[in-house]
């Protein structure tokens, strides 16, 4: 019966857990009493395990940019972002598109909800 429609495979999605670097930067938080007590870095693998967010570090730029989540994910029509947005709460990401649509990202799972033109 080709009226049916087809089951799509499942894709399994790398989901991107932000909680536990911000617990850890809270519970770091507590003990500092200015810039003198803050963590510094270390430019080794296992220093990974210890990284902050990157409001952590507001004297070192470099923690901010995306090295290992970086992906690319296709919507309907390919057209270049131009502006790039997280929502208040953290938890979406609204881009906006050459060709004046906004799309709204779920911010964990990196798939799109909401096409706005």
């Amino acid at each position: 019966n080709f009226g049916a429609k087809r089951m799509r495979k499942p894709v399994q999605r790398r989901t991107v857990d932000y909680t536990s670097s911000l617990v850890r930067y809270a519970q770091a938080r507590m003990w500092q009493r200015d810039a003198r007590d803050r963590f510094t870095l270390q430019p080794t693998a296992a220093a990974v395990l210890d990284m902050l967010p990157s409001v952590a570090y507001p004297d070192n730029p470099s923690t901010s940019f995306a090295g290992k989540f970086v992906h690319s994910s296709i919507n309907k029509n390919r057209c270049s972002i131009n502006c790039v947005v997280w929502t208040p709460t953290g938890r979406r990401l609204i881009t906006g598109s050459q060709s004046g649509e906004f799309t709204l990202w779920n911010g964990q799972s990196f798939n799109f909800e909401m096409i706005l033109q």
